[in-house]
């Protein structure tokens, strides 16, 4: 049964970029829109890292739209007087965030889902207080930023494919945390069996912090290195991640019970989603039915996980 699911996502990595490139006359496999699927997974995978790592210790966090937002705008609006400092100012964003979802979390013994949905609520308010629902163009925005996407491919969109080198380089670095590290070992035991972590030695509490700590630092790191792509700051810069996000995660193969997948398994999810999307967009798919489609696809994918927990271990 194991080796099923394995062929799965196989044939859906290999047959996806073929079928489409028949589909669209071979359009889909252009030059130009390999570099927008890579500026599209760049997005993803970076949304995505934090929250895995939440879902393997087995919570569940959905705030991180709202960081990425709320790190992006006040990211942007600093800039323009601290220019590069500017930066620090969105990874507070995160750090406040984190701890405050993980504080809440384990000190007032709100469950994660409850948390996170009230500070998403906050943090997006909070934008949208601030920006009073425009956008921010122009220098602040783009030029006192750039240097965290500088030129370096010839003849590609140099700020989407610097963009992939960060996420690539993030994670890299995610992985070698989870599979290497104490840090790592801690948050799999925890999402395995907490109870048997706390025999353990492991200050749980503490732990879960700092992987809510974790988590939204990743997502204001994701929402900074949009301002320069993107070239502006909007209070809606992540409509739509949310449910995306959890879809990579769980189609990847990290369960929401915890324990097991982790950030390689998310990079499965990410390039199947972002191929699929690319690829109906591109034969004419309109906005709403791909919303529709996005939701079945999570729905799918989290009825295969359940089916998978009960009959196989899925290789983490």
């Amino acid at each position: 049964m194991r080796l099923k699911s394995e062929q799965i996502i196989i044939v859906l990595i290999v047959a996806l970029p073929a079928i489409f490139a028949v589909l669209t006359g071979g359009r889909f496999l252009s030059t130009y829109n390999v570099s927008i699927l890579m500026e599209r997974f760049a997005i993803f995978m970076l949304v995505s890292l934090g929250g895995t790592f939440v879902i393997v210790m087995g919570s569940l966090d959905i705030s991180y739209t709202g960081v990425f937002n709320l790190a992006g705008y006040m990211t942007a609006i600093y800039a323009a007087q601290y220019g590069p400092l500017a930066i620090i100012v969105g990874l507070c964003v995160g750090l406040l965030f984190g701890g405050i979802n993980g504080l809440l979390f384990t000190k007032a013994r709100i469950p994660s889902l409850l948390v996170t949905l009230g500070t998403l609520g906050v943090s997006q308010g909070i934008v949208n207080y601030v920006g009073g629902g425009e956008a921010m163009w122009g220098l602040p925005v783009g030029g006192r930023l750039d240097f965290l996407l500088p030129y370096i491919f010839p003849n590609l969109p140099e700020k989407g494919i610097t963009l992939f080198a960060w996420a690539v380089a993030a994670t890299l670095l995610c992985f070698f945390i989870a599979r290497f590290t104490k840090f790592g070992l801690h948050t799999y035991a925890i999402g395995s069996n907490e109870e048997a972590a706390r025999l353990a030695g492991i200050n749980v509490d503490r732990h879960r912090t700092m992987v809510f700590v974790l988590s939204a630092l990743l997502a204001a790191l994701a929402g900074i290195l949009n301002v320069p792509y993107a070239e502006n700051a909007t209070a809606g810069a992540a409509s739509g991640l949310l449910f995306i996000t959890l879809a990579t995660i769980v189609m990847g193969g990290t369960p929401l019970s915890g324990g097991r997948g982790g950030p390689h398994r998310t990079i499965i999810g990410v390039y199947i989603l972002v191929v699929l999307l690319d690829g109906l967009t591109m034969m004419g798919v309109g906005t709403v039915e791909l919303q529709v489609i996005e939701g079945i696809v999570l729905i799918l994918a989290m009825l295969s996980v359940i089916r998978g927990s009960k009959t196989t271990q899925i290789t983490t």
